[in-house]
Formats: structure tokens, C-alpha cells, sequence
């Protein structure tokens, strides 16, 4: 069995004060409580703006030795300079983020919704090459141009996933690349504030498990409003683990 890694996209809101984290908990505090909750996070902070070393050796201070960080790549190289001339972003973000060593398990790379494939395909494989490879690299695709085999074999070649969005707004496909399965759930009706149903949950939940053999898999939900993705997250791992000890 693969390990199977469920949590939110982010862990800081303040909505979430008194409702998942109790009133005497410091705000300082919330990533060590969260991570006796769940085994995993998706940080998008690191999307806006780039942070110090020592966040992230804080980072990893707080959490349990078998605590995973997806942590997003910073827009600059993704959004502002579409993958061209990025040698100093990137070498910055790597050799900062290197003080988490095994917690940190994923880099996520999200392209925006007006990238084509017929204008990034060549930087794409450029920037692969560029990538570390002791961290799983996954890329989401917001483009329906990027929906084909050509791409799916690119980021073969080099161990890098694609990562399955479930979102109304962009086009996207279940496809799982040879080496890991990644989904991301922004919400079923409205982006980042609807709630998935159990019966949605468990269409997902038979998708998954069939994968879960073999590979590891990632789940975060991005439907933070309300405090929504961190219930849907629960039942989704209720789901899978209840199954896993009915089949053992």
C-alpha cells in the first residue's frame, strides 16, 4: 500500500479561529495543531511572495517527522516570466525550501488559464530539466490545449505528475502520470466555497483507491471558505481508510 496524503490549501485563515482552532490557540501555533490533524499541506502563500529560510525550518520544526509540504512555485517563474530567465527565482526558492529536506514532498507548478501548450511546450521541457529531483515535481494545467499525450509523456520522462483539478472554471482530465496520483478540489459549484457531497466524495473515493495500491496520493481541497475543505477532507479520509481496513 502507498501512502496516502489528504489536507487543505493552506491551514492560516482566520475564519477558521474557533471553529477548527480553538480560541486559546496563537495563531503561531495553528501549523503544529494542524499537523495533528492531518498528514499533509498545500501552501499557495508561497505562490505570492517568497519567504526566509528560516520559515520554513520553522515549518518543519512544528511538524511531526511524517508531515508532508506541497509548497506552489512562486508566479514569477509561472505567471510573469512564463519559465524564461527564472535561473535566480528558482535556485532561491529551491535552496530555501532544501531545509525541510524528506517533509518536503511536492513542488506545485500551476500554470495560468491563458498559457497555451503551443507557446510553453519547449520552456516546459527546458524547466524540467532545471527542476530537482529529489522532490516530486506536479504541474496544473489550466488550458485545454495541455490536455494531450504529448504532454503527459514529456512529464514522464522526467517523474513529474499532473495534477487532476476538480473545478467547474478550467478543463482538466483524470490522468496519473507513472509516478504519483495528485487531485485538487476548488469546489463542485462555486470556486472555494461549495461543499462536496458524500455521494461526490465517494465517486472520488473508488477512483482513488485503485491507484492507492501502487502509488502514493495526494488530496487537497481548496474549498477553504467556511471551513468546508477541512470537512470534506475528513469524510474523504474516512472513506478511503475505512475501506483499506475492511479489505485487510
Amino acid at each position: 500500500m502507498a501512502n496516502l496524503y489528504i489536507g487543505t490549501s493552506g491551514y492560516s485563515y482566520k475564519e477558521w479561529r474557533g471553529q477548527f482552532y480553538p480560541k486559546g490557540v496563537a495563531q503561531k501555533d495553528w501549523l503544529a495543531y494542524y499537523a495533528k490533524h492531518y498528514n499533509a499541506v498545500e501552501v499557495n502563500a508561497t505562490f505570492y511572495r517568497p519567504f526566509a529560510e528560516s520559515v520554513y525550518a520553522h515549518w518543519g520544526e512544528v511538524t511531526p517527522a511524517d508531515f508532508r509540504f506541497v509548497l506552489k512555485g512562486p508566479q514569477v517563474i509561472t505567471h510573469e516570466k512564463a519559465l524564461e530567465n527564472i535561473s535566480d527565482e528558482l535556485t532561491s526558492f529551491v535552496e530555501n525550501t532544501a531545509v525541510l529536506g524528506d517533509k518536503l514532498a511536492v513542488m506545485l507548478w500551476q500554470f495560468p488559464a491563458s498559457a497555451r501548450v503551443d507557446s510553453l511546450l519547449t520552456n516546459l521541457a527546458l524547466f524540467l530539466q532545471k527542476l530537482p529531483t529529489n522532490i516530486q515535481q506536479v504541474f496544473e494545467f489550466r488550458h485545454v490545449s495541455w490536455l494531450t499525450d504529448e504532454v503527459y509523456d514529456l512529464l514522464n520522462v522526467f517523474g513529474a505528475g499532473f495534477v487532476i483539478t476538480d473545478v467547474t472554471k478550467f478543463s482538466t482530465r483524470q490522468v496519473q502520470t507513472d509516478h504519483l496520483m495528485y487531485l485538487r478540489f476548488h469546489g463542485p459549484n462555486k470556486l472555494y466555497n461549495s461543499l462536496y457531497t458524500p455521494q461526490q466524495l465517494q465517486v472520488w473515493a473508488d477512483t482513488i483507491r485503485p491507484y492507492l495500491a501502487q502509488k502514493d496520493v495526494y488530496v487537497f481541497f481548496n474549498n477553504t471558505m467556511g471551513g468546508q475543505a477541512l470537512q470534506n477532507a475528513n469524510e474523504l479520509k474516512v472513506m478511503l481508510e475505512s475501506r483499506e481496513e475492511s479489505e485487510s
